[in-house]
């Protein structure tokens, strides 16, 4: 530096004057912004100017270096990068926890535990209806009792379950607009990006700029998870579970993809992304939740299912009445009697006393009556095992025997057996080799990730593991909907981690689907259970049984949607069985032996492979539920704890104290002041110097 001249002082004062003033003036950007979300406090770095003089051989005979003043290195911004990490994983943590907490508490107002009308008090009338009945039996107001009890239970899981698939959908726009407001997030990042490397490429720091990108990207980090990094050119790279989604010129975009499978739900994926998770949906579609995660699948189509119950019969083997007896009709003479046999599947054998006294009429009723018949020396346990005995009416209105499956697939064919089999062969039931399909059930075959398995359904989350002959989950939280021959790649994608998309997505293909399924199970095996032992019985009166009591359902998944009591039951509240079956005839109208079997169905084991029974299934659901819901609400409020104590700790470094801006604000003035005062010295001195020195004798 050369010789600071002669008004060095003045030069000086000046120095500290803009330093202080640009202090003050930042103070009051401080000030004026103490309640601005997302800024963060900014303070003048002052340093010194470079001395007088510089190191050299020419350099004056000073007796040291002279200080030259004041300068403003830069006006930064005080946040700690740590802390902004801590705070940004903590709180895409609590978006997730929060929408669980919210999507726990909608559940329970729709299941409405513990209450006068919850579904645990209507399924209690229902049985407390049915055990009146079968005391008097011949009671009509106690059989309206029965129908209204069902007609509310019904009503009531219809009602929640409509109110869960509705609550999916609207979860699912919700997402849709999650998706487009995370997406209007990343274009204004984008767009500071651009402009902070501008003013950085111009050596300034573009510190409020940068406030506003941080702000939009803690916003972000609430709805997905994000990882921060920086751009060599000045911007951030923005990365999420592993896409660089912001980096230069470069960003993408989430996109909606209506799945088919997921009732047309939408997948979310990023605009680079297959639009489906299946390489060839022409051989199989589907969709997974969450806790899948982003592992392949090979999956292998074999043959597909024609999803059919097994049913038996010949509508060319007619009798032109119903009560006609096969003595009459010259099948048996009246010493020909024996035991006609069946059996569904690996299911118990059942034997049907027949003689020829028998008509159409009376085999179906024994047919039917045979289910949980103590009496039979074998006899099945589960409506699985058992089949249901029908007459049909041809074209010519003559009139058939139909024997079907309760279930689909291939598992539940029918086989008859016995001394009468000549019969069955009038019957139309068998030709001496097989029996006669009218339906002819096939099973789906398929492997994932080469393990083969059988499926009565192409659609399906559960299916028949060849190699343990065990039905199990194929994938957890994944649905298969098999669509033809061939083999696809599976490959369930989820762009978000953790925030608020994750709880969005979890809680619509999770969580309310987990409930839509423990009500379908429930509604699945009431119906099929209770109509099985119903078709056993006789309504008042009446001279013929193999009455649904529930509309059937072949399918668990919508049961809880479709439950409702059959039109027969609804209009004519006396067909309700109450009578057992004696030689294929009412037992009478005061007999009420079918109706404490009915009641007794809701004590029976017959969920989770005989283990539980419909009460305590229904409590372990609702106990479930409260349990789930209140962890929810306990992990929502200790990490809205969490994420407040990380604020709090942030805002010790980046928040605006006023107490400690007047703090700053007085030392500036002050500094201002003095170095105001240190000018004025320095006029003082050169006007002395200019205008007084050299006029001798004035």
């Amino acid at each position: 530096m050369g010789d600071p001249g002669g008004f060095f002082g003045i030069e000086l004062g000046k120095r500290a004057i803009f330093a202080q003033r640009r202090g003050l003036e930042v103070t009051g950007h401080n000030v004026s912004n103490a309640g601005t979300e997302g800024y963060s406090r900014q303070r003048v770095e002052l340093t010194t100017m470079i001395p007088y003089t510089d190191p050299a051989l020419n350099r004056p005979a000073t007796p040291g270096q002279i200080g030259t003043g004041v300068t403003i290195d830069q006006i930064v911004r005080l946040r700690d990068k740590f802390l902004d990490l801590q705070y940004r994983e903590e709180y895409q943590t609590l978006g997730r926890w929060e929408v669980r907490d919210i999507v726990y508490t909608r559940i329970q107002e729709f299941f409405n535990e513990p209450s006068d009308s919850s579904i645990r008090q209507s399924f209690d009338e229902f049985w407390s209806a049915l055990e009146a009945l079968h005391t008097t039996p011949e009671d009509p107001a106690l059989r309206e009792s029965v129908r209204e009890k069902a007609l509310t239970l019904s009503n009531l899981i219809n009602y929640i379950s409509s109110n869960l698939h509705t609550y999916r959908t609207d979860l699912n726009e919700e997402i849709a607009m999650k998706v487009s407001e995370i997406n209007s997030y990343i274009d204004q990042i984008a767009d500071l990006n651009r402009q902070i490397q501008m003013v950085k490429g111009l050596g300034d720091n573009p510190n409020d700029l940068q406030d506003q990108q941080d702000l939009l990207i803690e916003k972000l980090s609430k709805m997905i998870d994000v990882d921060v990094s920086e751009d060599p050119k000045g911007g951030v790279v923005l990365t999420v579970n592993g896409v660089d989604v912001i980096r230069g010129g470069i960003r993408h975009y989430l996109v909606l993809i209506p799945n088919p499978a997921n009732n047309g739900m939408y997948d979310v994926r990023w605009d680079f992304e297959p639009l489906s998770f299946s390489s060839d949906p022409d051989v199989a579609i589907g969709y997974a939740s969450p806790i899948v995660g982003n592992t392949q699948y090979v999956v292998s189509v074999i043959q597909l299912a024609n999803e059919l119950p097994h049913m038996i019969g010949d509508e060319t083997a007619s009798i032109v009445s119903e009560d006609i007896t096969f003595y009459t009709l010259g099948w048996l003479d009246r010493n020909e009697r024996g035991d006609f046999s069946l059996k569904v599947d690996d299911g118990p054998v059942v034997s049907i006393y027949i003689d020829g006294e028998d008509s159409l009429k009376t085999v179906m009723n024994k047919i039917n009556a045979a289910f949980y018949n103590e009496s039979l020396s074998s006899y099945p346990t589960t409506y699985k095992e058992w089949l249901t005995a029908s007459i049909a009416r041809n074209d010519n209105g003559s009139y058939y025997l139909v024997l079907r499956s309760n279930e689909l697939g291939e598992d539940y064919r029918i086989t008859v057996l016995g001394d009468m089999v000549s019969i069955a062969q009038r019957l139309g039931l068998w030709d001496g080799v097989a029996t006669n399909d009218i339906w002819s059930p096939q099973d789906a075959i398929f492997s994932v990730n080469g393990e083969i398995y059988r499926s009565s359904r192409n659609r399906f989350r559960e299916a028949k593991r060849v190699s343990t002959g065990e039905y199990e989950t194929v994938v957890d939280g994944m649905l298969f909907e098999l669509q033809g021959i061939g083999t696809t790649l599976f490959r369930p994608y989820f762009p978000a981690q953790n925030g608020e998309l994750l709880g969005y997505l979890e809680s619509r293909d999770e969580i309310l689907i987990n409930y839509i399924n423990l009500l379908d199970e429930f509604s699945y095996t009431l119906i099929k259970e209770f109509n099985a032992q119903h078709r056993a019985g006789y309504g008042l009166n009446q001279d013929k049984n193999g009455i649904d009591f529930f509309n059937e359902v072949y399918s668990v998944e919508g049961a809880s949607s479709l439950i409702a009591l059959s039109d027969d039951i609804n209009d004519y509240p006396e067909m309700i069985a109450t009578a057992a079956d004696d030689n294929g005839v009412n037992s009478g109208p005061g007999d009420g032996s079918i109706a404490n079997k009915l009641a007794s169905i809701r004590y029976r084991n017959l969920m989770r492979d005989g283990k539980v029974n419909l009460n305590q299934f229904l409590e372990a659901t609702i106990a479930k539920l409260g349990v789930e819901s209140q962890e929810a609400s306990r992990m929502s409020s200790n990490q809205e704890l969490l994420v407040k104590q990380v604020d709090n700790r942030r805002q010790e470094v980046m928040g605006v104290s006023l107490d400690e801006e007047m703090t700053e604000l007085v030392k500036y003035q002050h500094a201002f002041s003095a170095a105001a005062r240190f000018i004025n010295a320095m006029d003082e001195v050169y006007n002395r110097v200019v205008n007084n020195l050299g006029l001798v004798g004035r």
